[in-house]
């Protein structure tokens, strides 16, 4: 029975009988026909697939939970052809198994790459989830916060390519965005204008030396057929990636320590929100800021934690559709 790599389910896997003879089923694909592709369990019970190739240089990617290798197989005497062999042995990691599979049958068999290359770009995205215990999904406040961030970082790719994941300071708690002296936070809101909580009490506090400036971005939730998605904010940057391996992997690693879980991300997709206002605001000393610069005495040490309200709104600020990426990062 031949399955379409699709449609593939892990009952697919399950329904293969175990034993000493491996009993490998074909899997079809719609385009690259010509490649050889076969899911098979063996007498361990570990569960398996077979990707042709004729590529065996290229290094592979190592994933917790995955053996990943090249092997040769082939029929009773007939000649050996090499293939490369994904092993998963924990059935409890059975449905992400089946997840890549898909992913990297799909990014094969409709772009021109070969299927070693297919592997490395999917196994780069999962790396951080795999084995990973699935969490909950983020509240809506830090999935708007998230997609402000991804909006940004979509309009500074075509202006820095890889260098943009670097710039994103996602993993490091610290501003949003950082270029050598040019800082950039991002401030998100569902409310009807741009007001915003500052967390702290010198979030915007001027450095000598550093340019900093706030980007408000005013949503709505929308049903919009325009309306944006985590996920297809992320799929959008994902492509922008494709062609830099290291940033790519970058990328899903920052977004892994922000929470985004990619196996959540049907769940996000009920998330949709559509973009009303966006505006960039530099803060200099006329900017209305609370920071112990704008202090007569020092702030108590009993004073841990400070947050106000900042309303942004009738302030001039540069228009975010029509922003310039170059001139201010």
């Amino acid at each position: 029975m031949i399955i379409n790599y699709k449609n593939l389910k892990v009952s697919d896997f399950e329904s293969i009988p175990a034993g000493d003879k491996i009993l490998a089923r074909p899997v079809e694909l719609d385009n690259r026909k010509e490649t050889k592709t076969f899911i098979f369990k063996d007498e361990s019970g570990s569960f398996s697939c077979l990707l042709q190739t004729t590529e065996k240089e290229r290094k592979l990617p190592e994933i917790k939970g995955l053996n990943i290798v090249y092997q040769y197989f082939g029929e009773p005497g007939n000649e050996k052809t090499l293939y490369i062999l994904l092993e998963c042995s924990m059935s409890a990691y059975l449905p992400n198994f089946t997840e890549i599979l898909k992913e990297i049958l799909t990014d094969f068999d409709n772009g021109t790459s070969d299927i070693g290359q297919s592997v490395i770009k999917v196994i780069s995205k999962w790396r951080y989830f795999f084995s990973e215990p699935k969490s909950e999904i983020m509240s809506e406040e830090n999935i708007v916060g998230l997609i402000g961030e991804l909006m940004l970082l979509l309009k500074l790719l075509p202006l820095y390519r890889s260098e943009s994941v670097v710039i994103w300071t996602a993993d490091r708690g610290e501003e949003d965005f950082m270029n050598g002296d040019n800082v950039v936070e991002v401030k998100t809101t569902l409310k009807e204008k741009h007001e915003h909580i500052i967390n702290g009490i010198d979030q915007l506090r001027i450095i000598p030396g550093r340019s900093k400036l706030i980007l408000s971005l005013l949503f709505v939730k929308s049903d919009s057929e325009n309306a944006v998605t985590l996920p297809s904010l992320i799929n959008a940057a994902a492509e922008l990636l494709s062609e830099y391996p290291e940033a790519y992997e970058l990328f899903f690693k920052k977004l892994k320590s922000r929470g985004y879980d990619t196996r959540d991300a049907d769940q996000y997709m009920a998330y949709r929100f559509s973009l009303i206002n966006g505006k960039l605001f530099y803060v200099d000393g006329l900017f209305p800021k609370l920071t112990t610069d704008e202090l007569n005495s020092p702030l108590s040490p009993r004073i841990s934690k400070l947050r106000y309200t900042l309303d942004l709104e009738g302030l001039d600020g540069a228009d975010f559709k029509d922003l310039e990426i170059a001139k201010i990062i």
